[in-house]
């Protein structure tokens, strides 16, 4: 998982690295990788929303969230499309709702 609140860009980049290492050590490690998605009553939910994010309000919002994709403010965008690049290329039975 990455992109908690309050770390920084670099974090994700070196998760993803770090990731691809364990893949060479040995290929029956399972590294997909979230995004951090705050939900109700966890540790840092509270914080999240302090910080910006604005959680799904319906049971169909709720229905479509996703740890695959960005859901907190603090993350750049661009990210997603990185890790989904990530994630895909070495787990294809993984895709996005996101395109």
């Amino acid at each position: 998982i990455t992109g908690y609140p309050n770390s920084d860009s670099n974090s994700i980049l070196k998760t993803i690295d770090f990731a691809k290492q364990l893949i060479e050590i040995d290929s029956e490690h399972e590294c997909k990788i979230h995004f951090y998605a705050p939900y109700p009553k966890t540790p840092l939910y509270e914080y999240a929303l302090k910080n910006g994010f604005i959680p799904p309000v319906t049971l169909e919002e709720w229905s479509n969230y996703d740890y695959y994709n960005i859901t907190t403010p603090w993350v750049e965008m661009k990210y997603e499309k990185i890790v989904r690049e990530f994630n895909e290329s070495y787990y294809p039975y993984i895709k996005s709702r996101k395109s």
